[in-house]
């Protein structure tokens, strides 16, 4: 990819990217009445659930490798070397592990903790390689969620603007990276969960995905046909699913081992 700004080494520092904290002063109740009152109000209610995909971008050659698990990123240091770490679901760490050890766009992999279903790994990010999936300082957006999809990254992320989701789309194709809108909202449209925590919307997925036979041993319907009855990419059903059912999972399996 061309360009210094698919550094990794060049990424801004986050100091660089957000405005310093206002200063509470000596405690004093009416000072911190009057810093509160000039304090910018700017509501970012536009949720974009966008895909990326491109050859250079990090952990590409590993996720589409290794498609039968999820990752998530969770941390970038400011460390030298900077430091990613990366959080795995799934049940073939075999598979991903070789693929990983085989990837051009990190260095170093350390498996650093082991659960029941998932693991948490260390990275070094190459020099080369483009960090717009964890962090991309071009877009001015709260990043909810970053995970791997069928060929690239899911990036879940709420921002001020449509003119700020259209600035990053044209950063991405000027750096070789596939761009797609999956889901676009308003972060107001909140949906009230159930004692298991999903949403009406998520409970529907899972009741449909069920009275169609995918969990049944064989299937009888899949991915892709249940991606073409909701009207949505293959990637997104394949996100969706395995997101709405770990949220179940835990909230109901996890809720009684408590107990």
């Amino acid at each position: 990819m061309s360009g210094e700004s698919n550094n990794a080494t060049n990424q801004p520092h986050p100091s660089s990217l957000t405005k310093p904290a206002p200063t509470v002063g000596d405690g004093n109740g009416s000072n911190i009445e009057q810093q509160n009152e000039t304090i910018e109000r700017q509501l970012y209610d536009i949720v974009a659930e966008v895909s990326l995909s491109g050859s250079d971008l990090l952990l590409s050659p590993t996720i589409k490798a290794a498609s039968d698990v999820t990752i998530r990123t969770e941390h970038l240091t400011e460390t030298t070397p900077v430091h990613l770490f990366i959080s795995v679901c799934g049940e073939q760490f075999g598979a991903f592990e070789q693929a990983l050890q085989r990837d051009y766009t990190v260095a170093d992999p350390v498996l650093v903790e082991t659960y029941d279903g998932r693991r948490v790994y260390r990275l070094e990010p190459v020099s080369s390689v483009n960090l717009i999936a964890p962090r991309c300082p071009e877009l001015d957006a709260r990043i909810l969620n970053v995970e791997s999809g069928d060929d690239g990254w899911i990036v879940r992320m709420q921002i001020p603007t449509r003119e700020a989701l259209v600035s990053f789309r044209e950063y991405c194709l000027e750096n070789d990276v596939t761009f797609r809108v999956n889901q676009l909202g308003s972060a107001t449209d909140h949906e009230e969960t159930d004692v298991v925590g999903l949403t009406e919307k998520q409970k529907q997925l899972l009741r449909m995905a069920f009275e169609c036979g995918y969990y049944e041993i064989p299937r009888r319907i899949s991915q892709n046909e249940l991606a073409r009855e909701l009207d949505i990419s293959t990637s997104a059903i394949s996100q969706r699913l395995r997101r709405d059912t770990e949220q179940l999972i835990g909230s109901t399996l996890a809720v009684e081992k408590n107990r």
